[in-house]
């Protein structure tokens, strides 16, 4: 089986994880990378044995030998990479949220959709054993309608400097409204939301937001940034589901593998982008697979669709616009 040629454009720290799931995953070659950092550019280069390097995405979507590339870029840098992607006629995975704008959104999906290539946002619980297992017993009728859903993402203090650049709503909490529209299969119909800024930052650092959908059920989604850096969490993550026929509980705190050491606890990841024999397990490499698997085939991505991607991020939207303005926002 000939490799798929792979580009990486933006590899800061997820970009990297992206590098390294590729890696992992047979008959794939990262070929590529790009970043407008020459500095971190070299390194990753050399740290992965990785041929070509670029500053400019548009150099790197030209070549011959990539058939995807994965936009890792901050969030709102979405948009110029994607379109420079399509243009030249490569499969995108876009890490979430499809963009911070529903104009930009918007873009992006006029811009595959004419050049014929497939795009998928990197929604990754989708593709997480346990959050996938609930959506499939809900599609299977085992918990009857679907009336109440409150999920959780909270993250230590420390990591507040670096993601506190875009809203904690958009940088986490649209994990679970995607779900909650995933779930539901329903569309939201009003949302509040309340925030506050403990710290100081740019953006707020708690955030809770409430959902109303259309069929009658509600959501509470919550994320913070207040998780002390001793105690040894750094994903504080749930969801409860409550149908008419049974309610569904995820708890991923504590993990199933704890350290206890003297330095202090520590709840190791073994969901998300676990490490086992020297490669990448985990969601991520269920995310990244996928979509290989789907550009060998020549079929669109199912699990996540761009218009689902899309209504996610005009969801969380209309929850930070509402947290601004302090009322209600409905949706049409």
């Amino acid at each position: 089986m000939a490799k798929i040629g792979v580009g990486v454009i933006g590899v800061g720290l997820f970009g990297e994880l992206h590098i390294e799931t590729y890696r992992a995953l047979p008959d794939v070659e990262v070929v590529a990378i790009c970043d407008v950092r020459e500095r971190r550019l070299g390194e990753i280069a050399g740290k992965y044995q990785i041929p070509h390097t670029y500053t400019d995405a548009a150099e790197l979507c030209a070549r011959k030998d990539i058939e995807l590339v994965s936009v890792v870029t901050p969030e709102p840098l979405h948009l110029a990479p994607v379109l420079a992607a399509a243009q030249a006629g490569k499969h995108i995975l876009l890490e979430k949220p499809i963009a911070t704008n529903l104009a930009d959104a918007e873009k992006i999906m006029q811009a595959v959709e004419q050049a014929g290539v497939h795009l998928m946002v990197g929604h990754i619980l989708r593709f997480e054993n346990n959050y996938g297992s609930l959506q499939r017993e809900i599609q299977e009728g085992n918990l009857g309608k679907i009336v109440s859903l409150h999920a959780r993402r909270n993250r230590p203090r420390k990591l507040y400097a670096i993601y506190s650049r875009a809203h904690a709503i958009l940088e986490n909490s649209i994990h679970d409204i995607d779900l909650c529209l995933w779930y539901t299969q329903d569309r939201v119909a009003n949302v509040r939301a309340f925030t506050r800024n403990i710290q100081g930052g740019d953006n707020p650092d708690i955030n809770w937001s409430f959902l109303e959908f259309a069929g009658g059920a509600v959501a509470c989604v919550e994320t913070h940034w207040l998780i002390p850096d001793q105690a040894g969490i750094m994903t504080n993550d749930a969801m409860q589901v409550i149908g008419s026929k049974a309610v569904a509980d995820i708890h991923l705190v504590p993990s199933a593998l704890n350290l206890w050491k003297e330095q202090g606890a520590e709840s190791v990841n073994t969901t998300y982008d676990a490490r086992l024999a020297g490669t990448l397990r985990g969601a991520i490499k269920e995310e990244l697979g996928y979509f290989v698997d789907c550009v060998r085939r020549g079929e669109p991505p199912k699990v996540i669709t761009p218009r689902e991607a899309f209504e996610a991020l005009k969801v969380t939207l209309a929850l930070i616009q509402s947290a601004q303005e302090q009322h209600d926002v409905k949706l049409e």
